[in-house]
């Protein structure tokens, strides 16, 4: 074969490659939602479940019979597709190039008001595949296998004390949930042939033509592999089948799930001397001190998930005050900054941010709202005072009960700082009926249910409240609700900085 045959055929695969990579596909929904009537939706779909990064592919309205139409382009793999209206979440799994019928299902008044996100399946009526469908049967004899084999046997060998056993009867109602997140706090459970059980489940569960829905196996080999694992399975083994030998899938909620088990405290584990040279290489903040690390204790060999093993034993050691701020956001940023692909940097980024997120020094998101007298608002006509925030909806009864006692902290600080109530409630006509009727001191703002608005916020349960500077940044990483409190930050920030009284920007209604 000569050399310029071997040129052309090489371009012919760099060209075909670039095509592949640009192509983008498109979903078509067409919904039913009784619920949801002259309200808005909104299409997302998560591309990295690593940081659980989402993309707001599309929003539209519901129109007065309940009809909706949700059309985007997709730009990147994914068959798990979020349909949202404020607190409801609506799952539905697909191709991103599929066009389906489905339906939500009926909001009632007995749901659990008090929580304040509600995730429910999506209702398939019918489509240019059935993968939802397959993935709803598949999650029901997943569910069945742990009913019949996994609970029984757990609480038959649970190896606490008789003490832990009956309050674990008492609150699980015989079905204690131990199945772990990790290796590290398995409970000492050994099930006599779960193996073989979790083998003969992997081989019965599906009941597709192999390769007709990548998606559904995927997630079936992962989710076997995890149990595979809790029955004292060889993490070795797991990690040559399913990772080594395969590319990375951070998209797949499956891979990321299982890869959590292997890998949270991959670097904090023992043996000591493994341990020691862990937290050595952590501590020189270089991205490359790791990598010499594991030439020491191979585990993964492929390159590209060990990215994914760094990424997620970086997180939870944050999240568990394992590893300072700064040197999670070093490590990270030196992964981003290095030759990677595009999904890499996206996943390190992404964590940084989450990192950041919502604590004490980050910047306050910009976001428009409209108050009592229906004259609109910037977040950053605030700036230059400091601003008490309260987020609450009328239907949380809690909720209202703290906007009634900020009226005691619009009396006392009203002078000096910025106290404003931002209403989060499905229905502006249901937030008016609510507050009318009386003269408030507190401001009050409506800016509707809108994902993006929680999410930005960090806003995971109403009521929740969030004390900002006069530069709009956060001042604290938790801030106490009215009746918590709050009056001794606001006091105590206020006697901190004197000069900074009363010299807001804001403007009164």
């Amino acid at each position: 074969m000569d050399k310029q045959f071997i040129t052309r055929l090489r371009f012919l695969l760099i060209l075909l490659c670039t095509l592949c990579t640009s192509i983008s596909f498109g979903i078509t929904i067409h919904g039913k939602a009784g619920s949801f009537k002259n309200q808005n939706v909104t299409l997302e779909a998560c591309d990295d479940f690593i940081s659980l990064h989402r993309k707001t592919l599309t929003r539209c309205a519901v129109n007065d019979v309940g009809e909706f139409k949700l059309v985007a382009e997709i730009d990147f793999s994914c068959n798990v597709f979020y349909i949202r209206n404020g607190r409801w979440e609506i799952t539905f799994y697909g191709q991103p190039n599929g066009e389906y019928n489905i339906e939500v299902p009926e909001v009632t008044a007995d749901m659990a008001i008090r929580f304040d996100k509600v995730e429910m399946p999506a209702i398939f009526i019918s489509g240019s595949d059935s993968l939802h469908l397959e993935v709803a049967k598949y999650y029901r004899s997943y569910d069945r296998f742990l009913e019949q084999h996994y609970y029984d046997y757990a609480l038959q060998n649970f190896a606490g004390s008789e003490p832990q056993r009956i309050t674990l009867i008492k609150h699980s109602k015989n079905k204690p949930d131990l199945l772990p997140t990790d290796l590290n706090n398995r409970d000492s459970i050994e099930i006599k042939n779960f193996r073989i059980m979790v083998a003969h489940f992997s081989d019965t569960v599906l009941r597709v033509p192999k390769g007709k829905y990548p998606f559904l196996e995927q997630l079936r080999n992962y989710q076997m592999a995890k149990l595979y694992l809790v029955a004292g399975g060889s993490p070795t083994q797991v990690i040559e089948q399913h990772f080594n030998a395969t590319p990375p899938l951070p998209q797949h909620p499956g891979y990321v799930e299982c890869a959590e088990m292997l890998f949270s405290n991959w670097l904090t584990s023992s043996p000591k001397n493994k341990f020691l040279s862990a937290q050595k290489a952590l501590n020189s903040g270089q991205w490359d001190s790791l990598e010499v690390h594991h030439q020491h204790f191979p585990l993964v060999n492929n390159f590209d998930h060990r990215q994914m093993a760094y990424f997620i034993a970086l997180r939870d050691m944050l999240s568990k005050n394992q590893i300072s701020p700064i040197l999670h956001d070093a490590i990270l940023q030196q992964i981003a900054d290095g030759p990677k692909t595009q999904i890499f940097r996206d996943i390190a980024l992404h964590l940084i941010q989450n990192s950041h997120r919502c604590k004490k020094n980050s910047t306050l998101n910009d976001f428009d709202a409209k108050d009592n007298k229906n004259k609109s608002h910037l977040a950053h006509e605030c700036e230059g005072k400091l601003t008490y925030v309260l987020f609450y909806a009328s239907w949380n009864g809690y909720a209202m009960k703290q906007v009634q006692a900020m009226e005691g902290l619009a009396a006392q600080f009203g002078q000096s700082c910025n106290i404003v109530a931002i209403s989060l409630d499905e229905n502006e006509s249901a937030w008016r009926e609510a507050i009318k009727g009386k003269k408030w001191k507190t401001q009050m703002w409506y800016a509707g249910d809108i994902p993006e608005l929680r999410d930005q916020f960090c806003l995971s349960s109403i009521p929740n409240a969030i004390l900002i500077s006069p530069q709009g940044t956060y001042i604290n990483d938790y801030t106490k609700l009215p009746e918590e409190g709050v009056g001794g930050q606001i006091e105590k920030w206020l006697l901190a900085h004197p000069g900074s009284v009363g010299k807001g920007t804001w403007k009164e209604n």
